[in-house]
């Protein structure tokens, strides 16, 4: 700090939130909805080598289809590519999508369950 004033002592602690960048527009989706690539499927990974996909809903199964994240906030994350304002997609929690849910698998939509879309 430059010039940390007279309230502030040696043993002090504090926490700050840093905010590096804000989108006014962007395709958004929970942050557990994506998971890392599925066993079995060709993906292009990204230049950190990681491959992500969101499970979509189509027609009582899901199709594991890979996306481009951007920024992300504790809940949610951006969508830049991969995805379509108003796909159905899975959510929940976070070990069942990323470790039991496999490609075309067949799912059964509950009616007492939320439906979740990217949306913008």
């Amino acid at each position: 700090m430059d010039k940390p004033g007279t309230f502030l002592r040696p043993g002090m602690t504090s926490s700050a939130d840093i905010v590096t960048e804000i989108r006014d527009s962007a395709l958004v989706i929970p942050i557990q909805s994506v998971a890392d690539s599925t066993s079995g499927q060709k993906y292009t990974p990204d230049k950190d080598g990681f491959v992500q996909v969101v499970f979509v809903v189509d027609d009582a199964k899901v199709t594991a289809r890979q996306v481009m994240t951007g920024i992300q906030s504790e809940t949610h994350i951006e969508i830049k590519e991969g995805l379509a304002e108003g796909d159905e997609i899975v959510t929940g929690n976070y070990r069942a999508i990323s470790q039991l849910l496999q490609n075309n698998s067949r799912i059964k939509i509950e009616e007492s369950k939320e439906i979740t879309y990217a949306a913008k």
